[in-house]
């Protein structure tokens, strides 16, 4: 039987969250706290810090920019 999707950690809350296969490499969103990331395979555990370091920069930057949004539109 094939599988259909995968456990990934949530970078930002560390749920556990269940992915179908076909977002792997799409940008998707926690169920439980929102925060946006990259579906991979790869966990918390086995991930290379450097993925993680720009995955937080990704999140951070993205934070950023929707701040700007909300400041231009206020």
């Amino acid at each position: 039987m094939m599988t259909t999707n995968f456990s990934q950690d949530c970078p930002a809350c560390s749920r556990k969250l269940y992915v179908r296969l076909a977002y792997l490499g799409r940008r998707v969103a926690c169920q439980h706290c929102q925060a946006e990331f990259v579906a991979s395979e790869a966990s918390s555990s086995n991930a290379p810090a450097t993925l993680w370091r720009e995955s937080l920069v990704q999140r951070a930057d993205d934070l950023l920019r929707r701040l700007d949004l909300q400041a231009e539109f206020a």
